[in-house]
Order: structure tokens, then C-alpha cells, then sequence
């Protein structure tokens, strides 16, 4: 196995330092770009699943559509693509 970066998180402590701060808005900032940014991993909606492999599999299957989306906008430009 090549590890090729490892980030150091930082102290835990009650007291706010700068490096929790920067850490905690570097979280906030993904989980923004997750949920409303432009890619678009998961479906709106409230869905129930037998199982869950099913519920895997449906994950699966969006992260497969938006990065076929992404590529086919990266090789045609942002504005050619129709859903």
C-alpha cells in the first residue's frame, strides 16, 4: 500500500484554536457542495428499500449518472449537455 498524504487533525480540546476552526469549515464547505452544489450525487426525495444492498446499488447508480453527466460536459462544454 503507498500512502501518498496524511493529514494530522488536530488536538482535541473545549477551547477554539484556529486549526479546528479551518478544519471545521473545510467540512461545512463539502457537505454544502454535496448537497447543493453542482454535482448532484444524491436524489431528492424520501426512498425506502428492501434492503441494503438495494439502497447501495441506487447510490451507486446516481454517483454513476452525474459522473457520466460530468464527463460528457468536461468533452462537449457545459451548455450542450441535456439531462
Amino acid at each position: 500500500m503507498r500512502i501518498v498524504g496524511r493529514e494530522i487533525p488536530p488536538a482535541i480540546s473545549n477551547e477554539p484554536s484556529v486549526a479546528n476552526l479551518v478544519v471545521a469549515d473545510r467540512f461545512m464547505a463539502m457537505l454544502r457542495g454535496l448537497a447543493g452544489g453542482p454535482r448532484h450525487y444524491f436524489p431528492k426525495g424520501v426512498y425506502r428499500y428492501a434492503s441494503h444492498e438495494e439502497a447501495d446499488e441506487a447510490l451507486i447508480d446516481a454517483v454513476a449518472r452525474d459522473m457520466a453527466k460530468l464527463a460528457l460536459e468536461r468533452t462537449h462544454g457545459a451548455g450542450k449537455v441535456r439531462p
